[in-house]
């Protein structure tokens, strides 16, 4: 007599029955392939944390807050699409976005750096001149079919952002501001 079917749960929200030996192919192998999508899924979202702008991420210049808003939401749609699996879909057009976007978005914000006088804008062009070099290589990438995995862009643009804004542009708030720019 074979023995109950043993149930295995993946999520709260996620009920799977998996037979044991003997149990119909297709089903088991419908399981074996929903346990995996659902462990893919895990291991996004251990990998792939997703932040919110905030005020915390506030350079006091409505402009340029303006702007990290729009790049957050930019690398949230990737991050949204990656978890409902349409990562790969979307890359190229979040990434020919998000390479229009910052251009003009670093080309104002060194605008006004350059306008104000601002003593670090040849470092603060360099990071951003890196960053336009490093979208544009994913670009490419994705564009060649060489990026199938998603994860790696996504933390690299989450990392970035975060820490540019932190490290970087939060050194100029004060400037800009001393210089009437708010």
């Amino acid at each position: 007599m074979a023995k109950p079917p043993q149930r295995l749960f993946i999520s709260s929200e996620m009920l799977l029955v998996c037979g044991r030996k003997g149990a119909i192919k297709g089903a088991a192998a419908n399981c074996r392939q929903m346990i995996r999508a659902a462990y893919k899924n895990a291991r996004l979202e251990a990998t792939v944390s997703w932040l919110d702008w905030d005020m915390s991420y506030s350079v006091k210049v409505k402009k340029c807050d303006d702007d990290h808003r729009k790049l957050f939401s930019l690398i949230k749609a990737l991050h949204e699409a990656m978890k409902a699996g349409k990562g790969a879909q979307v890359l190229q057009q979040i990434l020919k976005e998000l390479a229009d976007y910052t251009k003009y978005h670093f080309s104002g914000e060194e605008e006004m750096l350059a306008k104000t006088n601002y003593p670090g804008l040849g470092s603060h062009r360099a990071q951003h001149q890196q960053f336009v070099k490093k979208v544009e290589e994913f670009r490419q990438d994705a564009a060649a079919g060489k990026l199938a995995q998603t994860i790696a862009v996504s933390t690299f643009l989450n990392d970035w952002l975060v820490n540019h804004i932190k490290r970087t542009d939060q050194q100029y708030s004060e400037h800009l501001n001393a210089n009437g720019i708010s």
